[in-house]
């Protein structure tokens, strides 16, 4: 990996670890102690921050593609461990807003309605196929560019050795008229000789 590689992966790592101790803290922390509006908002924050990191992640996924095979490998695991935190924090921010919602609830007499944070989540989840959908499209779009460009340089490549091989036959061509002007002359110088000899 060059130092342009690493410094590239390692500023997605950094930002992806800054933003996950966010979310976590405002999970574990704020979000407990929080009701109504600023529950609310808090949501909101959270639905963005979830989604920004899971942007991040995506980003290293497709940083390594374009990396040297053991690189690549190395980095692999890394990627794998960021994807299982970022299902854990959806996890988590799922059990604990339950767990609030359920406690006022019990307390005010409500209705449960944690059908809303399933709708938060869910929602997330969708950005995360739909990303990894948008990625394949792109690599499959590489993919049939790099094919095409091939093809061209195989066209252009069959092109030139005809043109080459034309070039040679047609030199080949001088040459065997050369060789039979030289053979008739030959001929002639033979014949002259012949008669000078008888007389």
């Amino acid at each position: 990996m060059t130092e342009s590689d690493s410094l590239i992966f390692n500023t997605y790592e950094n930002e992806f670890n800054t933003l996950s101790a966010e979310i976590n803290d405002t999970i574990e922390n704020k979000l407990k102690k929080s009701v109504g509006e600023k529950k609310k908002q808090l949501l909101n924050q959270l639905e963005r921050e979830l989604d920004e990191a899971d942007e991040i992640v995506s980003q290293m996924d497709v940083e390594i593609r374009s990396l040297a095979t053991s690189t690549r490998i190395q980095l692999q695991p890394k990627i794998k461990q960021y994807k299982s935190e970022l299902d854990g924090l959806k996890k988590k921010l799922k059990a604990t807003y339950n767990d609030v919602t359920e406690e006022r609830r019990q307390l005010l007499g409500e209705e449960n309605n944690g059908d809303n944070i399933d709708i938060v989540i869910g929602e997330l989840d969708n950005k995360s196929k739909l990303q990894k959908n948008t990625e394949r499209l792109i690599n499959s779009s590489k993919r049939l560019q790099n094919a095409h460009r091939m093809a061209l340089e195989a066209e252009q490549t069959g092109a030139s050795t005809l043109n080459t091989l034309y070039g040679q036959r047609q030199q080949l061509e001088h040459a065997q008229d050369t060789l039979r002007s030289a053979n008739s002359f030959l001929d002639t110088s033979t014949k002259l000789l012949k008669d000078m000899q008888r007389r």
